[in-house]
């Protein structure tokens, strides 16, 4: 699943993201911090496995893997990592929970950030 809806991108103006395809576009080449935070709502009803994978031009570069016990509330997942990125490169996240039932992702405690920390 691609996540194309995130509550708190932090850039200014938003203008490199597009919600459609829930790609961020690197706009100048540099190293970057890249950062994610999912949380679901309400309870898990069994244990499962959830993964959040931050994708560079399509490919996965990083995962975050986390088991969701029976009977944790909110469960979440994070991820992070640093990496040199060229302008016009694209980055998206992917989720994949291994359930019988989906999980639905809680907005105002999900987030994700992309900032340059040096060119």
């Amino acid at each position: 699943v691609v996540i194309n809806s995130w509550m708190g991108l932090e850039e200014s103006g938003g203008a490199n993201f597009n919600p459609a395809t829930g790609e961020y576009t690197i706009p100048v080449d540099g190293y970057y911090a890249i950062s994610s935070q999912v949380s679901f709502s309400g309870t898990a009803s069994s244990t499962s496995v959830a993964e959040i994978a931050i994708r560079k031009n399509g490919t996965a570069a990083k995962y975050g893997i986390s088991p969701i016990i029976t009977g944790s509330k909110f469960p979440s997942l994070h991820v992070s990592m640093e990496m040199k990125l060229v302008a016009g490169d694209k980055i998206a996240l992917a989720i994949d929970h291994i359930y019988g039932s989906s999980l639905t992702m809680q907005a105002n405690l999900s987030g994700f950030s992309i900032h340059l920390i040096h060119k």
